[in-house]
Parts: C-alpha cells; structure tokens; sequence
C-alpha cells in the first residue's frame, strides 16, 4: 500500500518564496525567475533589451530573442553567458546549454505610437466657402465630418 503524502498550505509570511519553489519542486521555476530578475547583469543591458529566458529543459536554458539576428548574435557570446549564469547559480543548478527561440509578438514590448495627423494648411477664403456649401447638410456630425474630409483632403492637394 502506497503511503499518501500528507499536503500542507503554505502560508508566505511564514516561508520565503525560494522555500515554496523548493517545497513544491519548482526549482527551475525559481532559477528562472531569478535570471531575469538579473538578465541585464549576466548578458549585457544590449542583449537583455531583446532577449529573455524562457524555460529549461532538463539542462538546456531556451532564450527568448526577437528576432534571427539577436540569436545569431548572441550565440558568439554563448560559452561566456553559460559561464556567467552558472557562476550566479552557484551550483544549485547547472546550465549545459542555451538554445534560442522567437520571442512570441505578445512578450515584445512594443511603444506605443500616438498618431498625429500633419497640420491642415488651407485657404481660409477657401474653407469659409466650402463651410457655407456645407451648411445645406442638415445633421451637424455629418457637416462636420464632411469639412474634416475636405479640409485633409485640400491639404493634400498641395504636397
């Protein structure tokens, strides 16, 4: 008969989190956790900024890169970054390899562009005229957004 192994919560102001990875055989979660934590620090602040650990298997550490030439790159430094991370494992865990994988678009950050159409340069004459056409449109949203087209549209003309 198989003895059950009694489970117990675990409750964090009692343990620390390196104690519940370790408890609960999330060791290499926690490896990895404390990796990125220190990226920048173990490859450099130009190869941090596009790559990322992503996961072990078994003693292989795969990288997140954004793209092919960041791999290729970073793969000239591969035995000094190996060293590097072994080093601040110190021991409790042993990288043998790193291997690289695209980054996945939703894990890149991306900033975001605000879009700021060019200035409108438009004969005032020209807009008052066509303002006055434009007062036969009986809904003002509608009036409104037909001078908008017009006024981008003259804009245009002109480059």
């Amino acid at each position: 008969m198989v003895k059950k192994r009694k489970r117990t919560l675990v409750s964090l102001s009692e343990k620390t989190l390196a104690n519940v990875y370790g408890q609960q055989q999330w060791g290499n979660q926690w490896h990895l956790f404390k990796l990125g934590q220190h990226w920048p620090r173990l490859v450099g602040d130009v190869f941090a900024e596009h790559s990322m650990p992503a996961y072990f298997r078994h003693k292989d550490l795969w990288v997140y890169a954004h793209n092919s030439i960041w791999m290729q790159q970073m793969h000239f430094s591969k035995i000094d970054i190996i060293d590097k991370i072994n080093v601040f494992l110190q021991g409790a865990f042993t990288v043998g390899d790193i291997r690289w994988l695209l980054q996945p678009a939703e894990l890149i950050d991306t900033p975001e562009e605000k879009y700021e159409p060019p200035p409108l340069d438009v004969d005032p004459e020209a807009e008052q005229k066509f303002r006055a056409m434009a007062e036969n449109v009986a809904n003002p949203e509608v009036r409104e957004a037909l001078c908008q087209l017009w006024l981008r549209m003259e804009s245009l003309k002109k480059k």
